[in-house]
């Protein structure tokens, strides 16, 4: 519609203007743990992921931050030992 418009009035009325400069966002450091394993897989290394299970109170002797995803487990319901739950 609006080019249909420009068209009849014609496209020398509106003035040619460049749109405002805009600040780019900030770019965040890049965790050191990515980067490791992105150098890792580039020179052919593959990331290998095992769980295993240990007690709340082992996972809680890694000093871990509570945020962080390993001071979280999570429990089984039928635990192979009181150890391993």
């Amino acid at each position: 519609m609006i080019e249909e418009i420009l068209r009849v009035v014609g496209y020398d009325v509106i003035p040619a203007t460049l749109p405002g400069l805009r600040v780019a966002p900030p770019v965040r450091e890049r965790d050191p743990g990515d980067l490791a394993r992105q150098a890792l897989a580039a020179a052919g290394a593959t990331e290998a992921i095992t769980y295993a299970f240990q007690s709340a109170d082992r996972c809680n002797a890694l000093g871990v931050p509570g945020s962080d995803r390993r001071a979280q487990p999570i429990a089984i319901r039928n635990p192979m030992s009181e150890h391993r739950r």
